[in-house]
């Protein structure tokens, strides 16, 4: 139903409150931890994909994740002796419980 009288848009099917209420979702703009810590991912995984173009190698696929030996959070860097390249599944448990992919849903 609209709330406060207001138009629903005919192609999404909800009130310009609705959108704004959308528009805040805590997935869509994650907190500024969440932004830094994705950004240092992004930063190891270009790192990776450098020295594999040099190699003359295709860039590493989605189901590739790095991993970094001593993890960031205990002052780990990005340095291409701290990365290594594992599954997406080996990646995720070896977090011990500390990734976000691995809570009980």
């Amino acid at each position: 139903m609209a709330e406060k009288g207001e138009r629903r848009s005919p192609t999404s099917h909800r009130t310009p409150g609705q959108m704004r209420r959308k528009a805040r979702s805590p997935t869509q703009n994650a907190s500024p931890k969440a932004k830094k810590a994705r950004a240092a991912s992004n930063a190891a995984r270009a790192t990776v994909n450098a020295a594999r173009k040099k190699a003359g190698k295709p860039k590493l696929p989605t189901t590739q994740h790095v991993h970094h030996k001593k993890p960031q959070r205990s002052g780990g860097t990005n340095a291409k002796g701290n990365l290594q390249v594992t599954s997406r599944k080996k990646n995720v448990s070896n977090a011990g419980g500390k990734n976000q992919h691995n809570k009980k849903r």
